[in-house]
């Protein structure tokens, strides 16, 4: 299994589509061998295109552009997005499979509860700052 972690000072880059560094894991879902790639200045069809041609197949990151989800799902990679901390104590979460803990959810960031595949995506229902149920409303 490869994944790939965007990383920033030891830490999840707080946005995918502006990491300039990646960490690529290399492993049996246990154990995993580390190295690092650059990705600064690519733009979005870039980066996937990157990912692609490392073969990921797991992009484990903070936030992440609709846009750019689409552009790795459509690739077969699979976006676990919203996870904060540092980098060795989420991929020890990632080997227990222990992602839903709380301490790695990125603040804001959950809907409805989601935490797996395709996470990245959020739709919002209704209209934003609306007066869905209020009289007067605009």
């Amino acid at each position: 299994m490869r994944i790939a972690l965007p990383v920033y000072e030891g830490r999840i880059s707080s946005v995918f589509d502006w990491a300039e560094r990646l960490f690529i894991l290399d492993g049996d879902g246990r154990v995993f061998t580390r190295r690092e790639v650059g990705m600064g200045g690519l733009g979005p069809a870039a980066r996937a295109r990157r990912l692609r041609e490392l073969g990921v197949e797991k992009l484990l990151c903070g936030g992440i552009s609709a846009p750019l989800v689409a552009l790795l799902e459509e690739q077969g990679l699979e976006v676990l997005a919203g996870l904060v901390g540092e980098v060795d104590a989420v991929v020890g979460a990632f080997t227990r499979n222990a992602l839903e803990d709380p301490a790695f959810a990125m603040p804001g960031w959950r809907c409805c509860g989601c935490r797996g595949r395709g996470r990245g995506r959020r739709r919002r229902r209704g209209r934003r700052g609306g007066s869905r149920g209020r009289e007067g409303g605009n």
